[in-house]
């Protein structure tokens, strides 16, 4: 017996995503739009996730992960302000801090935690030590930033400094293996 193909819907409803293909009236049976097989306007001709759906699965995915997070969070940023509050306001009249140099405790952080995500190769609290390398990283900058004081462009400095860091991020997540708790 030969196979038989395996038809793939090419229209779906745009307010429910039910397939059409196949029905005997023009009205989805789910939930009663209607649509014209010739008029690509009333139909999806591919099928896409719904918001709420989206939704449910990212709030779903937050409850799980968001503790682990926030405890990444809190001792990352611990060992990342606590040495570079001195070296800030110290440095407050040479360096003109300006207020999106603040990115530079959150972005190589969420850089961080974004591949942890993304690769799909999560990692435990064990490897909370990269972190803290990269949060040591933080002082460090912000003391090449008072060094180099009011020069411009700052942004372009500051700039700079921030993708060095992300860089420090991924480096360090790429190369470490994934440690047992």
């Amino acid at each position: 017996m030969p196979d038989q193909p395996i038809i793939t819907p090419s229209m779906y409803c745009k307010k429910c995503a039910y397939p059409l293909v196949g029905l005997d009236r023009q009205r989805c049976p789910e939930c009663g739009r209607p649509f014209d097989p010739d008029d690509p306007r009333t139909y999806r001709a591919k099928l896409r996730m719904s918001r709420a759906k989206l939704v449910g699965i990212i709030a779903a995915i937050g409850v799980v992960l968001v503790p682990h997070v926030m405890c990444f969070w809190h001792v990352y940023f611990l060992f990342a302000a606590i040495p570079s509050a001195p070296i800030i306001y110290l440095g407050r009249h040479r360096a003109k801090w300006h207020w999106a140099e603040v990115l530079v405790f959150f972005a190589p952080f969420w850089t961080w935690v974004a591949l942890m995500f993304t690769d799909m190769r999560p990692k435990s609290l064990a490897n909370l030590i990269e972190l803290l390398y990269v949060a040591v990283g933080v002082p460090v900058a912000a003391l090449i930033r008072v060094i180099l004081g009011r020069r411009e462009p700052l942004w372009l400095y500051s700039g700079v400094l921030i993708a060095l860091l992300c860089a420090l991020a991924v480096i360090l997540y790429l190369t470490t293996p994934a440690l047992p708790e």
